[in-house]
């Protein structure tokens, strides 16, 4: 089982890194959030699935986003890509605290998420989410936040449409705490698009 990979980027789009390792590559299914720049060297959390057709590698860059991925994937009739698009749409605290507020309302709001799957999530995951995991990240969280927002604002006053500017706000990793650094990798990203 390959549970980590350290490699240069020489390869990436939204949801697919390639990276290489000792010469070689390799294909790993990632999160819109993980943004390298090609020709970085980056360690990646891995998650490998095997199947008599496939055998495919997903990525993370965050071990929380991985442990979070592993829980997801013990409910039942949730397999790896179903896992990937929670994680995708919920941003991880958002999920955290649907599970430790019992509220499946939190997720029903997503696109991608129906009440369905979302009453589905909260109810398996109930108990599997320690309190202080959610505390540690609030006040990361509101940072965060507060960056989105600011990008999301900033973008609708240079002309970008708000659906547009939300969109691309809420696809900014979360390690990023400083606004010009924020917006350059938000306009990156709009413009690979």
């Amino acid at each position: 089982m390959i549970r980590s990979l350290r490699g240069t980027v020489i390869a990436h789009e939204p949801e697919t890194t390639l990276l290489e390792v000792y010469g070689v590559g390799y294909r790993l299914t990632t999160l819109p959030s993980f943004l390298p720049i090609v020709g970085e060297e980056h360690f990646l959390h891995t998650y490998m699935v095997v199947r008599e057709d496939a055998l495919s590698l997903f990525g993370f860059y965050d071990r929380a986003e991985l442990d979070m991925f592993e829980l997801l994937l013990k409910i039942p009739k949730v397999g790896p890509k179903s896992a990937m698009q929670f994680l995708k749409q919920a941003q991880l605290n958002i999920l955290k605290r649907a599970i430790l507020n019992e509220d499946p309302s939190y997720l029903d709001r997503l696109s991608d998420i129906s009440k369905k799957n979302a009453e589905k999530i909260v109810l398996a995951l109930k108990g599997k989410i320690d309190i202080t995991d959610i505390m540690d990240i609030t006040e990361e969280n509101d940072t965060v936040t507060n960056i989105r927002t600011e990008v999301a604002e900033a973008l609708i006053a240079l002309g970008y449409a708000p659906k547009e500017a939300r969109d691309a706000a809420r696809e900014l990793p979360n390690d990023i705490a400083d606004m010009q650094v924020a917006m350059r990798v938000t306009l990156a990203m709009i413009g690979k698009k």
